[in-house]
């Protein structure tokens, strides 16, 4: 009799070994799943961010290569609309980023609608329709702003909106200006 209740505890002893080896893996396998899938989106946001890091880079590095070659620092202009803003940029603008010129008097920038406009192939931009309505000293913005920033001055644009704003949108920044005077 012992013999018999021996062996079977022996065999159950063994069945519950592995049962628990077989949870144990299984656990493992479940493990090892979730933490693959914890490296993939650890990947992806590094990845992500790289990119973010990528376009910041050559964002700040387009001060050195856009030029601002009309007006001329300190020119005097008259008339209350300038058609003849223009300029060199020698590379394209970073992906995700547009620019802007701005006009500023001594309180607030002024959107310039429509937007500069591109030659890439000659390393061209240009700005017409710049709006100077009081005489005084004027500042002429070139920006860059990022996807965000792009599209809080398109809604202004969209809504005919002309106030002035005493700061730069979040995601903007001048890159070059020149200072004119409006007679």
């Amino acid at each position: 009799m012992k013999t018999d209740t021996s062996s079977r505890i022996e065999r159950t002893t063994s069945i519950v070994a592995l049962v628990t080896a077989v949870v144990a893996l299984a656990g493992a396998v479940t493990g090892t799943v979730r933490n693959a899938q914890e490296i993939r989106s650890s990947q992806k946001e590094i990845r992500l961010q790289g990119k973010q890091i990528q376009a910041l880079k050559s964002a700040s590095s387009i001060v050195a290569f856009l030029s601002i070659e009309s007006p001329e620092e300190g020119e005097t202009i008259s008339g209350n609309v300038y058609d003849a803003m223009h300029g060199s940029l020698d590379r394209d603008i970073p992906y995700g980023y547009t620019l802007w010129v701005l006009a500023k008097d001594r309180y607030n920038y002024f959107l310039m609608y429509p937007p500069t406009q591109f030659a890439r192939t000659m390393g061209k931009w240009s700005q017409t329709n710049v709006r100077l309505n009081t005489p005084g000293r004027w500042e002429l913005h070139v920006c860059l702003a990022d996807k965000k920033a792009s599209a809080a001055l398109q809604s202004k644009a969209d809504r005919n909106d002309l106030a002035g704003f005493p700061t730069l949108p979040p995601g903007m920044e001048t890159v070059h200006y020149v200072t004119v005077q409006k007679r």
